[in-house]
């Protein structure tokens, strides 16, 4: 639904627009990849990927080509962070288990990640993009869709509904991180309640919540709600 918002509303256009005005088209990838491994550091690799995914399928419907030399960048940057670096909960407690130093480990885990993903995720996505040409689902995208270029939404303001669910998602893996060390009481009800504002659905929800808000004054809430509708329609007849 946020995919479809940001589609009708031009917002998929500034973003892509913008990563080939700084990376240039051929690179898109390789940006994805990137702001990948940085929403990957605080967050578990299936919540990174949802709130990545319309991202990826818009970027793959403006640039053209496979997906699948856009999504396995992406993809296999949260797959590295989430298995190589703290506080991911696989390499916490194998520090746990070994008795290794957290920020050494941290060092190591990014110092492995980076070209691993590099070589593993990034050039192999390049090379399956070419190798299968997979066409995009129309059940995600709809090529009739027509944007208003007068109320294209600004950068921040994409990457702002961007980052909102990467940083709700944060309190819940923060404050699971902090109650694993002993550091907070993890039972307190203020602590169970902003966990549960940073569990996927939840934060995906507020996330969608706020993008209607935001773009409700210049498309009208009407537009807004019937976009997301279809989407769920579509994802709802798809998936069955």
């Amino acid at each position: 639904m946020i995919g479809k918002i940001l589609e009708v509303t031009g917002g998929a256009k500034v973003l892509a627009d913008t990563l080939i005005g700084r990376f240039g088209e051929d690179k898109a990838p390789f940006a994805l990849g990137v702001a990948s491994l940085l929403f990957g550091f605080p967050i578990f690799f299936d919540a990174g990927l949802v709130v990545m995914m319309p991202i990826i399928l818009s970027v793959a419907a403006r640039f053209g080509g496979s997906p699948i030399k856009y999504a396995l960048p992406a993809a296999g940057a949260f797959a590295v962070m989430h298995g190589f670096v703290p506080p991911h909960p696989g390499p916490v407690a194998a520090a746990e288990f070994l008795g290794a130093n957290i920020g050494l480990l941290l060092v190591v885990g990014i110092l492995v990640a980076i070209p691993t993903w590099y070589f593993g995720a990034y050039l192999f996505g390049l090379y399956a993009g070419k190798k299968f040409d997979i066409p995009l689902s129309k059940a995600f995208f709809n090529s009739d869709t027509i944007v208003d270029e007068n109320k294209l939404p600004k950068f921040a303001t994409v990457m702002g509904i961007l980052v909102l669910p990467v940083l709700l998602i944060c309190l819940d893996t923060g404050l699971h991180t902090l109650s694993v060390a002993g550091v907070i009481d993890g039972k307190t009800p203020l602590v169970e309640f902003l966990r549960m504002l940073g569990k996927t659905p939840v934060a995906l929800l507020i996330t969608l919540m706020v993008c209607l808000a935001v773009f409700a004054k210049d498309y009208g809430m009407a537009k807004l709600e019937n976009c997301a509708a279809i989407r769920w329609h579509r994802f709802v007849a798809w998936y069955w």
